[in-house]
């Protein structure tokens, strides 16, 4: 069982819309069997049968599944592997694929295994470590209005897409929920407009105080996360010396679901079990889905910093690599890349100059532009919104707030984002080392000494006649 649990928590993927764990598609359960069989004759320890793990694994852990076809995108190598080892192989082609699909897993444990270390730096030393990871959910989940009990005339009308864009900040406990609509555009400015918002709170419980060192997980999406744009910002604000450093990391493609979508597997839980037909009930589900209950806030408007950050020098090459290091060295920006998170992999250097100041970054700095995709959903909404409150499926109330949030909506001009602009964030301190309050008491140093001396001391038996009576 133990084996089992470490195999599914390292391997495995958490599902963001239910709360299951999917071991990689190329695996079956004969070969988690063999896996388990060699590791304890390696280690020389007994082994179960072939139908006691199978029964073991159907009581003990009938959330860690082995799906035929997957919801979310699968691994291309994992695939590949599968494919391949459904076809009629001889022996040593067989044990070949079979060590190099074991060298994929353990490519994508060391790259988990290091999100984990950071996280752990993080928590036991909060003052010196920020530990964030950021990621979106599955917007089909969040289309408002939702029903946990769906009636056939639901489907006909139309409804407004809410993203849900995640983000978990290890050390400080905190849980945030950040909503938006398609008025801007899925890519780098929602990311870097919510890594600013989830900052300014960390600085406001932190008496006004950042970590000297971030790391940041995110998955590989390019219009996201793995772009220009995040990169120049972040090593604008080691630049700005926000951070002392900052390191953004990446998991291996397709295997990149982590404990930000167990927030989001609760979310998806709670809301098939209550209805969320406005976004006020939808924050007020969001809350409720986890404890800590996390922070939900709404983007009405973004800041456009891809406008601002568009005309730097590019880097190319920026796929491959799955660690960015940013430190300052003088007036330049030193950004050091690794392909993955190996001890004998040298990191890479590469000077960023002429980055700008996050006071240049600011001036002049524009809300996010109207997207017009967002017209014709709004148009679609105002022309079924008499449809759902004529089904019954809306209340007065709930009609009425949907009228004023669908002009807030369609208004062509943005209104001033409640982001905080990175130039309220402080420059780091490097935290005093901590000092014992008072000595320790003479009698409690004394006793564990002679505990200590206890314990080295080697023991002694001897073989004594029997007293007389």
């Amino acid at each position: 069982m133990m084996y089992f649990k470490e195999y599914a928590e390292n391997f495995g993927e958490q599902q963001p819309d239910c709360p299951e764990i999917h071991l990689p598609s190329c695996l079956t359960k004969i070969a988690v069997f063999k896996d388990y069989k060699l590791q304890c004759d390696v280690s020389q320890q007994p082994s179960i049968s072939l139908s006691s793990f199978y029964e073991m694994w159907r009581k003990e852990f009938s959330h860690v599944k082995l799906r035929k076809h997957q919801k979310l995108s699968k691994c291309t190598e994992c695939t590949l592997f599968k494919e391949a080892l459904l076809t009629k192989l001889t022996k040593e082609q067989k044990e070949e694929l079979l060590m190099k699909r074991k060298a994929h897993f353990a490519l994508q444990l060391l790259a988990r295994q290091k999100y984990y270390k950071h996280r752990a730096k993080a928590r036991s030393s909060p003052q010196h470590y920020l530990s964030l990871i950021i990621d979106n959910m599955d917007q089909a989940k969040t289309t408002l209005p939702r029903f946990s009990l769906n009636s056939k005339t639901d489907s006909a009308y139309a409804g407004v897409h809410h993203h849900v864009t995640g983000a978990l900040c290890h050390g400080f406990g905190l849980d945030f929920g950040f909503t938006w609509t398609d008025r801007f555009h899925p890519d780098s400015n929602v990311t870097l407009n919510c890594l600013l918002k989830v900052l300014h709170h960390v600085k406001e419980i932190n008496d006004n105080a950042l970590p000297p060192v971030l790391y940041l997980q995110a998955d590989n999406c390019g219009k996201d996360n793995k772009n220009h744009f995040v990169l120049m910002f972040l090593a604008a604000l080691v630049k700005a010396e926000v951070f002392k450093k900052i390191k953004l990391s990446f998991l291996m493609v397709g295997h990149t679901h982590e404990d930000v979508d167990q927030l989001f597997s609760r979310v998806s839980t709670k809301l098939c079990q209550e209805n969320a037909p406005t976004l006020p009930e939808l924050h007020a589900r969001i809350r409720e889905a986890s404890t800590p209950s996390p922070i939900v806030s709404h983007l009405n408007s973004i800041f456009n910093f891809k406008e601002k950050l568009i005309n730097l020098n590019r880097c190319d090459g920026i796929k491959a690599p799955h660690i960015f290091k940013f430190v300052k060295d003088g007036p330049i920006v030193k950004m050091s890349i690794k392909d993955w998170p190996l001890e004998y992999e040298q990191y890479r250097t590469v000077n960023l100059e002429n980055i700008p100041t996050l006071q240049e970054i600011c001036t002049s700095l524009n809300p996010v532009r109207k997207n017009p995709k967002i017209d014709s959903v709004t148009a679609a909404m105002v022309r079924d919104l008499p449809k759902w409150k004529q089904a019954g499926r809306l209340t007065r109330d709930q009609h009425t707030w949907w009228q004023e949030y669908l002009e807030v909506l369609n208004a062509d001009d943005p209104a001033l984002p409640s982001v905080p602009l990175p130039t309220s964030l402080p420059k780091f301190q490097i935290p005093a080392v901590e000092r014992p309050s008072r000595a320790l008491d003479p009698n409690i140093l004394e006793a564990i000494n002679r505990h200590i001396v206890q314990l080295q001391t080697s023991s002694e038996i001897q073989v004594v006649r029997p007293r007389r009576r």
